[in-house]
């Protein structure tokens, strides 16, 4: 669905993301990666492995319903 064209974007992806992004490994405890959501004010957390492999994202809702 293509947007419409009265909608224009001045500010880029990366000027609104962060250069280096918070991060939990798969084996970070799930109440610390609660506590990085909430001190960071952010919705999500990629999960990455040691080299750097994105191998899942924990939202905000995924670390309630597991607490």
């Amino acid at each position: 669905m293509p947007l419409p064209q009265s909608i224009t974007f001045t500010n880029p992806g990366n000027k609104t993301m962060l250069q280096t992004p918070v991060t939990v490994a798969p084996t970070t405890p799930l109440d610390e990666a609660a506590a990085l959501i909430v001190a960071h004010k952010i919705g999500a957390l990629p999960v990455v492995r040691d080299n750097g492999l994105l191998v899942g994202i924990l939202t905000e809702s995924d670390a309630m319903r597991a607490l």
